[in-house]
């Protein structure tokens, strides 16, 4: 089962409907365009074995056996960015997190994460003053996980972007790790 984004930020009401949220208050805009959700799976094999799969040489080599992430290539930028994560703890203290990563050429952009948890679902929002073209780096990192299937969702508003598919999602340069608390996901604020 996987559970949306508005459920995770307590914005549906035990009847379905949209409850108030004063985040989002004023962001339900009907002339916003439709919400466009592009998916990803990938597989953890065991969290050991995470750093072979954020290294360009030996990515390529073991993408089939763990694939923990992918490119997400933003061609015009959305209104509202959000990645979701559906996953399933096979074993006590198994911890995932999503780190997004923004584009830049020398590998210097910026880091969000979720804390680390063993809750089966986890959604990042991407503060919309950061949006800009380019290669995004989607991901999960693990502690003390084995044998998770990643069912990713990437959800935007507006703008034109997908996977990029074969491009390497590996850490690539010193990132700077975005501190700020990070914003309720809500799945449409229209």
């Amino acid at each position: 089962m996987l559970i949306t984004p508005m459920g995770l930020a307590g914005c549906i009401g035990d009847d379905g409907a949209l409850a108030p949220n004063e985040a989002a208050e004023g962001a339900l805009d009907p002339g916003l365009p439709e919400p466009v959700e592009t998916t990803w799976e990938g597989y953890i094999l065991s969290s050991p074995t995470g750093y072979l799969v954020h290294n360009s040489v030996t990515e390529p080599v073991f993408a089939e056996y763990q694939a923990e992430g992918f490119a997400f290539e933003i061609e015009e930028v959305p209104l509202d960015m959000v990645a979701e994560l559906a996953w399933e703890p096979s074993n006590p203290g198994a911890e995932i997190q999503i780190m997004v990563s923004s584009p830049r050429e020398d590998g210097s952009g910026t880091q969000y994460t979720t804390p680390y948890s063993s809750d089966p679902h986890h959604c990042l929002r991407i503060p919309t003053e950061d949006l800009e073209p380019g290669h995004w780096q989607i991901m999960a990192h693990s502690n003390n996980a084995v044998d998770i299937e990643l069912h990713f969702t990437v959800t935007t508003i507006g703008g034109e972007g997908g996977i990029v598919e074969h491009a390497p999602h590996s850490d690539t340069g010193t990132a700077t790790v975005d501190e700020r608390a990070h914003l309720p996901c809500v799945e449409d604020p229209r």
